[in-house]
This record gives structure tokens, sequence and C-alpha cells, in this order.
């Protein structure tokens, strides 16, 4: 796959559907709910945009086709799950992605363009690729426009949450006002002293290892939460957990969800939907679950 270009290539989400077929037949009597993607937008912006992941690509015109094939791809294989639960008379499964969201933030409070800048990159960083699969197409002027061969193909959505990232704007156009953004600021420091999502890992002064020091941000969860609800589907909690270089912060592990558990609250779309988010924790890591009844 890697030869003929990945996810860069119009073949593979056709290859992502059949291998996913296979597993679904092989599995799928015993799964009820299916990722089929983690964390896409993730993966298209550090491997094709920044590139400080594989293929270390920096094209955002190759991000965008990335994207574009990685939807498609879930759409393709939304459609074999179903088809092979149905063909296997098993109960109807749940399918959905999981969608790495970050809390975007402007680096001053005074600066109209980075205020701009962080209310467009949230949008694109967090929603795009949701409203895409909900709507089945997606547009942005002088970007992307992006039609599906079918919408409604999220069963739930998977929210992955860590922390959030002061921005900077550097022009109007896309690479100043999206791409060049993640760098170290005085904002970021002056709120948080800690490094962007997209900064270098830090290094442990006394023993040299490196480790993400990103900010514990626990109010965040609370605000995907209802920001999301917009979209009038199950949600869950499949990511969550801080950066730390050392055990003693234990219980800021537990408060970055503990917050979460504490707070409820209704939607507002009218169908009297009411989410609860409890907090929990398995194998020491701190995740939380969100159920919702109409």
């Amino acid at each position: 796959m890697s030869v003929q270009g990945g996810w860069l290539s119009e073949k593979t989400p056709e290859f992502f559907s059949q291998y996913v077929q296979g597993t679904t037949e092989a599995l799928g009597g015993n799964v009820h709910y299916w990722i089929t993607l983690n964390e896409p937008v993730v993966y298209a912006f550090r491997g094709y945009v920044i590139g400080d992941w594989p293929p270390g690509e920096k094209s955002l015109e190759k991000a965008i086709k990335v994207c574009k094939n990685l939807l498609l791809g879930h759409v393709l294989a939304y459609k074999k799950i179903k088809e092979a639960y149905l063909q296997k008379g098993w109960r109807t499964p749940m399918v959905g992605i999981a969608k790495h969201v970050i809390i975007f933030r402007a680096s001053s409070d005074h600066s109209l363009l980075d205020r701009m800048t962080a209310r467009f990159t949230s949008w694109l960083f967090n929603h795009v690729f949701v409203q895409a699969l909900v709507r089945g197409k997606a547009y942005c002027i002088g970007l992307f426009n992006v039609h599906l061969p079918q919408a409604k193909t999220l069963d739930f959505i998977g929210l992955n949450y860590y922390t959030r990232a002061f921005v900077v704007n550097h022009g109007l156009e896309v690479p100043g006002i999206y791409i060049k953004q993640y760098t170290k600021s005085a904002g970021q420091y002056h709120y948080t002293g800690k490094n962007n999502f997209f900064s270098a890992a830090s290094q442990d002064h006394n023993t040299g290892d490196k480790f993400l020091s990103w900010e514990i941000y626990a109010r965040g969860m609370y605000t995907f939460l209802k920001d999301f609800s917009r979209y009038k589907l199950p949600i869950l909690i499949s990511e969550n957990g801080i950066s730390t270089n050392d055990s003693a912060t234990g219980s800021a592990r537990l408060a970055t969800v503990a917050g979460c558990g504490r707070r409820q609250f209704s939607s507002s779309d009218g169908h009297g939907a009411y989410f609860r988010c409890d907090a929990g924790t398995v194998a020491g890591a701190p995740v939380s679950t969100l159920s919702s009844s109409a």
C-alpha cells in the first residue's frame, strides 16, 4: 500500500473497505462498537503538512487529498460493516470514528486576528471531518469541496481529548491563518507554562527523558461534550489523559475527568436528550463515558 501512495492513492479507500469487511466477518459476532479511523485529521496534518510523522510530506494539497480519501474510506467501511451484520443476522452495530479535539485559544485576547485564527482553526481541525460524514459534504472556499456518496455514516462520535493550544496569526492566507500558528508564544507560557500540542517534546532536566508537556485543561472536556451535542449523536470519550514525567500528579490525572463527572447538562436540540459524563479509571489512566437518552 505504501508503494502505491498510502492514503494519497484513490485505490486505498476501496482496499481499506475490503480489509474492514474481512475483519468484520471474523470478529463481528463479538463486537458492537466499531471505530473505523483513529484521529484521521492528526494523521493528515502531521504526516502531510508539518511533516514530523511519516511519510514526512509538507504539502497542504496532499493533506487535503488524504483527508478526502480517509472520508471515503470510512463511508465505504461503514457500508461494509452494516452489510456484514445484516447478512449474519447479528445485532445492528454502532459505527463511528475517534476524533482528536483540541481547544484552540487566541494567544492574545487583544488581537482580533489571533481570535479569528483560533476560531477558524477550531472549525477546521475539530469539526469539518465530522460534519462531512454527517452531511455527506464539506466545503471551504479556496481549500476543498468534498462530496461523499452517502451522508449520515456516524452512529456515534468518539472524542480523544487531552489539552488546549494557543494560536498566533501570521497572515490572512492559509499558511498564516492555519499552518504556521503552532508556535510557542508569550501567551502560551503566560497562561500555562506548557508547550502547545504541536510543539516538540520537553526534556526532563534530571533524567534526560523526553515527554509531552501539555497543559491539563479539564474544562475542555465539558466544552467539547456540549459543543459536539449539536450533531445529535451519542458521544463516547475514546481517549483522555495527561502528559507527565512524574507519578506524583496522579491526583491531577483524576481531576482531568472528575470535573466532567460532576457536570450534567441537557442538550438544546429540542428532543429532550440528556447527557451524563461519568469518570472512571482503567489501568491507572483516566477515562470517561458519555451516555445519552432521549
